[in-house]
């Protein structure tokens, strides 16, 4: 049995019962409800927006390596109230209202299940008691009423054939309905779900740390919907993947993580549109990701970037030879300066090898193309390999400087 924490989302602020089955929310505009069912010791949640199901009963719930049955009992009951003005130097917006309700449920094993319903949105996560456990597993499950078209980004490149968790995260999104869903393949999230009159949900996370991605397969105990799917903590590695530049698990533990006291988990979202601009326009994913951690964030410079990867050099009507060389980053850097973008991203090839950065490519003139650069306003980012650069990271970064 799976030892679930509680939540759900309906009505209003009235007093709850903490005896009661039923816990509900509703967000501040009143359009959208949430409602959890604890029966037999298994959760349920389902989302609604203006009466219309967005999400049927789906189960969550968290498995320990060690269960107790006093996990399922919920002890203490806090609903609160949110409405204030956020801003960020580096978000999409300056400033925004941040505008939700939350009800959090403790348990007797005091593990706690903070739910929210906002406007564009429900979302859920899980906070680990003060005590050091080892996860065996998540439920996450988002079941529909009928046989939607969802938007599904199936796994693909994998680094491992073995390991279909292993992935360049780099897919093409499939248009299927839930019944061709693939029972043995995993999606990336967010996976986008076509409700009737042009509503859509989109399901995804945020606030992931210490913590693996959630992928998405079709739910073994619905007909139509997806449920998560977790990595095993893996255990040791190998040096494999593209280029031999990735860090490979070579085995994985019976378990998806190690929990520390009191650690948050991710949130799972479930955001609702009415019209397609407003999933652009969401702020569900930026602000569930949690307060900046640094003190000084005067060195952040947003901007857009110029990016080879999305040109792959392919340069026609120039008269020099397109590739990893001076002539075509300093092209580049034109492009960027003439339309406003702040950087110029030089991705791999611009030292002689990935693994071992601090020799360069002497088809391109790194320190020429900096000082070009710098003369038209524009920054170049240096594309990097994790294994190259974790090797010597003190180094490369007070070189590069």
């Amino acid at each position: 049995m799976y030892k679930l924490i509680g939540f759900c989302l309906l009505l209003s602020f009235a007093s709850l019962n903490l005896f009661a089955k039923k816990y509900s929310l509703c967000s501040p505009d009143g359009k959208l409800r949430v409602v959890l069912h604890a029966d037999d010791g298994f959760l349920t949640w389902e989302v609604a927006y203006t009466d219309a199901a967005v999400l049927q009963p789906s189960r969550l719930g968290l498995k320990f390596q060690e269960e107790s049955e006093a996990g399922l009992w919920v002890k203490k009951v806090r609903n609160k109230e949110v409405c204030v003005t956020r801003q960020s130097s580096f978000y999409k917006r300056s400033s925004w209202q941040s505008e939700y309700r939350e009800t959090e449920l403790t348990f007797r094993n005091n593990i706690r299940l903070q739910i929210r319903a906002y406007n564009q949105g429900a979302a859920y996560r899980f906070v680990n008691s003060e005590d050091s456990v080892i996860l065996s597993n998540e439920v996450a499950e988002f079941v529909f009423d009928k046989d939607y078209s969802c938007q599904v980004p199936y796994v693909c490149d994998l680094r491992d054939a073995s390991d279909q968790y292993c992935s360049a995260f780099e897919s093409l999104y499939s248009f299927l309905p839930f019944s061709s869903l693939k029972a043995d393949s995993l999606s990336l999230s967010p996976l986008l779900v076509c409700l009737d009159g042009n509503r859509k949900a989109l399901i995804g996370e945020s606030g992931l740390k210490d913590y693996p991605g959630m992928f998405l397969k079709k739910a073994e105990q619905a007909n139509y919907g997806v449920e998560a799917d977790f990595a095993r903590y893996p255990l040791d590695f190998y040096v494999g993947g593209f280029n031999q530049l990735n860090e490979m698990p070579q085995t994985r533990a019976d378990y998806i993580a190690q929990l520390s006291p009191g650690q948050c988990l991710p949130w799972r979202i479930v955001a609702v549109s009415t019209d397609d601009s407003q999933l652009l326009g969401s702020d569900l994913v930026y602000e569930l990701g949690g307060e900046c951690q640094l003190d000084d964030t005067s060195w952040i410079k947003p901007g857009k970037a110029a990016w080879d990867w999305w040109n792959d050099w392919n340069i026609t009507g120039v008269d020099f030879k397109a590739g990893c060389n001076t002539q075509t980053y300093k092209h580049y850097v034109d492009f960027a300066s003439r339309y406003g973008l702040e950087y110029l991203v030089v991705d791999e090839g611009w030292s002689k090898n990935a693994k071992d950065m601090s020799e360069l490519n002497p088809n391109l003139d790194l320190v020429e193309l900096i000082r070009y650069a710098d003369e038209k306003n524009v920054g170049i980012i240096l594309w990097a390999s994790y294994l190259g650069f974790v090797k010597n990271t003190d180094y490369y970064l007070e070189h590069y400087a």
